[in-house]
């Protein structure tokens, strides 16, 4: 970690590894200190630890009816909108990635620059984001079924909460961690505006040469900062201990390990779970050692793991973006942290 430093990779970086029913990890490091209560911009982490809980959660308002058997409602029925064709996607393609949206598309031209509107409103994102994929993707009919990692998708499904609940994420996330423990109540993850007293504590990311300034306490990601930076694609901020302990909390809870079960199930027979990824890539490989690995990477240099076999995970976090905007070394970086965590984590701990 002091190497990747030194090697321009990062400025600050946090790497801890755990298993979810402990009560605290179970190893962590941090370079430099002070990054163990930094605040880092956890970039597309937001899709599988606000806005997939989020649907998983608020979608399933009928107690009689488990939450994944819902999941096949669209967009359409959610918001009873009629005219937009992107609206007939079902919950399930957007959580998973199979919709058929495209990947991205540019949203933010002529929206962001120096002088960019940091705050909306839900019911202004919702109109911008309306207008924009209108204009960007235009009338066509979405494809047939096709698996294509899509920030778009959890644009809308964030899109998708707000409208819906009438409130923003930034409160419906909050009102999420209090639900799921009052321990959680107070904890320095969320949105950057709702953590503005704890300024100080942002690590930047990047400069900026659209914003013309260096990025600290302001989403990374262009368009979601063309929207205030609340968006169900990215933006949230927190820090490597917070964001463990609600790694726990969450994938401990009875929903949550359901929801880890049925992911864990629809990956090994082929199937793409909804709201998490698969950890096949290089950079994952070693941490689990009897399965495939479960959760998300975020651009910015991020990335939480969870073993659903043996009920541990990983969290990496980092500021990888701040030097370099592509950096594929750091995928060998990864790599060998989570070989080095994987090691700890079977050794005998400390009496």
């Amino acid at each position: 970690m002091v190497d990747g430093a030194r090697r321009g990779y990062y400025s600050h970086v946090y790497a801890e590894a755990g298993f979810l029913a402990g009560s605290s990890a179970r190893i962590s490091r941090a370079y430099p200190r002070s990054a163990t209560h930094a605040l880092f911009d956890l970039a597309s982490l937001s899709k599988a630890l606000a806005t997939a809980p989020l649907c998983l959660r608020h979608f399933s308002n009928d107690l009689t009816t488990p939450w994944y058997a819902l999941l096949d409602a669209t967009a359409k029925k959610v918001l009873d909108t009629t005219n937009i064709w992107w609206m007939n996607c079902s919950l399930e393609a957007l959580l998973s990635h199979d919709s058929g949206l495209p990947a991205w598309r540019n949203l933010w031209v002529n929206r962001l620059g120096k002088r960019c509107q940091r705050k909306l409103s839900y019911t202004q994102r919702f109109k911008i984001l309306i207008e924009s994929l209108q204009r960007s993707l235009g009338s066509q009919t979405l494809p047939h079924s096709q698996n294509c990692y899509s920030d778009l998708g959890y644009l809308i499904l964030g899109s998708l909460l707000e409208t819906k609940f009438q409130a923003p994420l930034s409160e419906l996330f909050a009102n999420h961690l209090k639900d799921l423990s009052s321990d959680l109540m107070g904890l320095h993850l969320g949105y950057a505006h709702a953590m503005e007293s704890w300024q100080a504590h942002f690590v930047p990311s990047a400069y900026c040469n659209i914003r013309e300034r260096l990025l600290v306490g302001e989403v990374h990601d262009e368009n979601a900062a063309s929207l205030g930076g609340v968006c169900g694609h990215t933006g949230l901020f927190g820090s490597g201990p917070q964001l463990g302990r609600y790694i726990r909390t969450l994938f401990a809870s009875t929903w949550g390990q359901q929801w880890l079960q049925l992911a864990h199930q629809r990956s090994r027979s082929g199937q793409h779970p909804p709201g998490l990824r698969l950890g096949d890539d290089f950079a994952a490989q070693g941490f689990a050692r009897q399965s495939m690995l479960l959760g998300h990477w975020g651009f910015t240099g991020t990335a939480f793991w969870i073993d659903p076999v043996d009920n541990r995970y990983a969290v990496i976090l980092s500021n990888r973006v701040l030097h370099h905007r592509l950096l594929p070394v750091f995928k060998d970086f990864r790599h060998q942290v989570l070989n080095l965590l994987a090691d700890a984590l079977e050794k005998p701990s400390d009496p």
